[in-house]
Formats: structure tokens, C-alpha cells, sequence
């Protein structure tokens, strides 16, 4: 009864090992080869669906170890992407709309990202749709940091490049009541 007892601890354990091997060492090792992977084909990627084919792998890998990480290194891939005001407006916005869904809506930096990713769409292509998205996100990454300055910063620079002076002043000067030196000018150097 002893040895049999000994020999289902062990079995256990052995298993208990493997598992933490495969689930804390190995799986992530692939998943960030499989980004690795991703990024290098990226100079090479012509179409939206070429893109989703190879970015899917790391995105949907299925260990959760990582996803934050790998959404927000793809989500700044997708960003350097519908930078170039070339590219046309469905294949930016299809890009925008693949990435969405896998960023995590209480990570600060994930909500940053999706809105400099519909800011940049406001910018290139001037549709009330992208503002109001850029705004949510901006919004949702100043509530969850309220003394982070970069969501802070975007939400005011946002409005003052919509003509929304009055939100942007509100914005400012909740800055200020963290930062009152924040808005500035830097002294200027005097040529000797």
C-alpha cells in the first residue's frame, strides 16, 4: 500500500513538473518565436489578410502567459503601419479592428495604444468616428492612471487639435494641479 501511495506522489509529481516545464518555459519560448517570426515577415506582408495570417499565431497562442505583452508589441507594429497616410483607409481601419479585440481594456498602456491607433485614423482620414474612439480610449487610460502624464497629455493635445479648447483647458489644468510646471515654455538659451 506504501509503494503504491509512493508511486501515484511521484507520478504526480512528475507530471506536476512536466506541466510547469511545458506551461512555464516551453510554450512561452515558442509564442515569442512565433512573434519573432511575425515581425520579420512584416517588411514583406502586402495585404490585411497576409497580415492577419501571420500575427494571429502569437495573438491567439493558447497560453494566457503573455498575452498582454504580445498584444501591445503588436498593437505598436499595427500603429508604425497606419502611420503612412497612404495606405488606404479600409486596410488601416481592418488592422485597427483585428488588433482591438485582443488588447486588454484595463491595461493603461493597451487603451494608450487604441488611441493613438484611431487618432492616427482622425488624423489620415477626418472622421467623427475616430475621434470619438481616440477620446473613449484616452478617457478609459486616464481613468485607470489619473496621474499618469502620457494619457493625460494625448487627451489634451486630442482636443486642441479638434478645436475643443474647452476640454482641452480642463484637461490642462488638471495637468497643472499634479504638475504645475508642466505647460511651461523652456527657458530659452541666450547666444553668448
Amino acid at each position: 500500500m506504501k509503494t503504491t501511495m509512493r508511486y501515484l506522489v511521484a507520478t504526480v509529481g512528475i507530471i506536476g513538473a512536466i506541466l510547469l516545464i511545458m506551461y512555464g518555459s516551453y510554450l512561452p519560448i515558442v509564442r515569442s518565436r512565433s512573434y519573432i517570426t511575425a515581425i520579420r515577415a512584416l517588411q514583406n506582408i502586402r495585404s490585411f489578410t497576409e497580415f492577419k495570417r501571420v500575427y494571429e499565431r502569437p495573438l491567439d497562442f493558447p497560453i494566457p502567459l503573455g498575452d498582454e505583452e504580445v498584444a501591445k508589441f503588436a498593437a505598436y507594429d499595427v500603429l508604425g503601419i497606419i502611420q503612412n497616410p497612404n495606405h488606404p483607409e479600409e486596410v488601416v481601419r481592418n488592422l485597427v479592428l483585428f488588433i482591438e479585440p485582443f488588447m486588454v481594456k484595463t491595461n493603461l498602456r493597451h487603451n494608450l495604444a487604441l488611441g493613438q491607433m484611431y487618432e492616427t485614423l482622425l488624423r489620415n482620414y477626418q472622421k467623427e468616428e475616430y475621434y470619438r474612439a481616440a477620446e473613449g480610449y484616452y478617457r478609459a487610460a486616464v481613468e485607470i492612471g489619473p496621474q499618469v502624464p502620457p494619457p493625460l497629455f494625448s487627451l489634451m493635445n486630442l482636443y486642441l487639435n479638434a478645436g475643443e479648447e474647452a476640454k482641452a483647458n480642463e484637461v490642462a489644468e488638471r495637468i497643472l494641479e499634479y504638475w504645475p510646471d508642466a505647460l511651461k515654455r523652456a527657458p530659452q538659451q541666450e547666444n553668448s
